[in-house]
């Protein structure tokens, strides 16, 4: 795994195609930091990550069921890293209160062992 910060320009982009890849995925969210403390919202399903007036929104929830909208504001840095496995990923989000967002969606590891697939090609076979 490895993380990539993303320009402030390709944050929409970015939020998009985070929330389409990974909707209906397990999350978690944790924010900690000088003013948050250390608030966390977990085991619903992710619904979307989006920008709005500044703020980020992480939209979690069950249909029919409980929803929760995590709010971060003034956002001013973001990292995104995704497994191998296809469908788990992390995005990191630094605010400007000095705070910081972990979005974490799938298994808490990687399910595929470093190594395991290398560019597409599998081991043996360079």
């Amino acid at each position: 795994m490895q993380t990539f910060e993303i320009t402030r320009e390709r944050w929409n982009h970015c939020l998009e195609q985070f929330s389409r890849v990974h909707a209906g995925q397990e999350a978690e969210v944790c924010t900690s930091g000088a003013v948050a403390g250390g608030a966390s919202n977990a085991d619903l399903p992710l619904i979307g990550v989006t920008s709005d007036a500044g703020d980020l929104h992480i939209m979690l929830g069950r249909p029919g069921g409980p929803h929760v909208d995590h709010v971060v504001p003034r956002p001013a840095r973001m990292w995104t890293a995704e497994w191998n496995d296809g469908v788990s990923g992390v995005l990191e989000i630094d605010s400007n209160d000095g705070s910081t967002t972990l979005v974490r969606v799938g298994p808490p590891e990687e399910l595929l062992g470093e190594g395991m697939i290398l560019d597409g090609v599998p081991p043996g076979r360079n």
